[in-house]
């Protein structure tokens, strides 16, 4: 899964093709999200003149940390969620999430402690239902 935040198409088209040229790689997720230096511009004009400051570069880094964090935190201790089968990352507080959940409940019950984080805008999953391997 690719994620991440760049200002040039050119550039998202390379790092894809890059990828594409391992062949130990059998499946590509691009969300990458093209920020052009204009609409940064922009919404910094906007955050001014609102007086809300929009939480950009290392704070928007900050932020998206926390939430990774938070997430962690809540699906490590969570009983019925095997964390170790998922990776996810928060780019502009969106979650993205890659993985293989056991069982659609358990699919349900991450994506649910997802959402409710704190921050979290939207979720994008990519998980598979696979049950566990049985004897």
């Amino acid at each position: 899964m690719l994620t991440g935040t760049l200002d040039n198409p050119q550039t998202r088209q390379d790092v894809v093709q890059m990828v594409r040229a391992d062949s130990r790689v059998r499946q590509i997720y691009d969300e990458i999200q093209i920020v052009t230096k204009a609409e940064k511009e922009q919404h910094r004009e906007a955050a001014k003149k609102k007086n809300e400051p929009k939480k950009e570069g290392v704070e928007q880094t900050v932020d998206d940390f926390w939430i990774e964090t938070k997430i962690s935190a809540q699906l490590v201790s969570t009983r019925g969620v095997n964390s170790v089968n998922y990776r996810w990352r928060s780019v502009r507080n969106t979650v993205h999430i890659i993985g293989r959940a056991r069982s659609q409940e358990e699919l349900n019950m991450v994506l649910g402690i997802i959402r409710a984080t704190e921050d979290v805008s939207l979720v994008k999953d990519f998980v598979e239902i696979k049950p566990p391997w049985k004897s």
